[in-house]
């Protein structure tokens, strides 16, 4: 009896932690959360059509590189493809892409961090 609750739980934790990943990766998507909006004339170049860096990392556009290590960080920790590895593959797709797009807005933060440092 215990080994079946205990089954249910890990269920329903890994079953909301997919729906989790799955609204993040919807709204990296789209390019921004429903309630943000990004201007194209914003976005920096190579990044047309998807979220810019600061969005992607939930960071404001000034932030300090500390703080962009740290949201990325934990972002990462959240969507890496590891976590998710024995779950189905969709779900292991979702995590895949959300941690390329968040390596992405990463290296775009560190060039634009570097490039205002050099200034």
């Amino acid at each position: 009896m215990l080994a079946l609750l205990v089954r249910l739980l890990q269920f329903a934790f890994l079953f909301l932690f997919g729906v989790l990943i799955i609204r993040r990766t919807m709204w990296a998507l789209r390019g921004a959360r429903p309630d943000n909006s990004a201007d194209e004339s914003q976005r920096p170049k190579g990044q047309q059509g998807s979220a810019p860096w600061w969005e992607v990392l939930d960071v404001s556009q000034g932030a300090r590189l500390e703080e962009i290590n740290q949201h990325y960080r934990q972002a990462i920790r959240v969507n890496h493809p590891g976590k998710v590895s024995k779950m189905a593959p969709e779900i292991i797709a979702v995590a895949e892409r959300r941690a390329k797009e968040l390596n992405a807005a990463f290296s775009e933060a560190k060039r634009a961090r570097s490039s205002a440092g050099n200034r």
